[in-house]
């Protein structure tokens, strides 16, 4: 396996995209009947897959810096936050500029947000 630099793998990426694929289409399966709607079916075994790779690369990832300490624990979750939550937000309220019934969804877009 190749790594680029200490703690990328390009392949395990690609892994991880295409589990990430895998949930999409299983909850937006576009076949309704037949062989190919239950093969589509069972993509949920990508959530699987994307959490047991995300898990691996974050331990790998922090292994040598981790400290057991309050300090080095909230300095990671400001972190992980940082990365993640800007995106979520982004995704969250574009997702429900588009839903069907928007004054009903506020509740909903609050709760999903907080």
């Amino acid at each position: 396996m190749t790594k680029l630099d200490g703690n990328y793998y390009p392949q395990l990426t690609g892994i991880r995209a295409i589990a990430a694929f895998m949930v999409f289409f299983f909850h937006f399966n576009p076949f309704h009947e037949g062989f190919i709607f239950h093969f589509v079916n069972e993509f949920h075994v990508g959530v699987t897959v994307f959490f047991v790779l995300s898990g691996f690369l974050i331990t790998y990832r922090y292994i040598d810096s981790f400290e057991f300490s309050r300090e080095w624990f909230s300095k990671y979750i400001i972190n992980r936050v940082a990365r993640i939550y800007p995106m979520y937000i982004l995704i969250t309220i574009c997702a429900f500029i588009f839903a069907p019934d928007i004054v009903k969804t506020v509740p909903i877009f609050i709760l999903n947000i907080t």
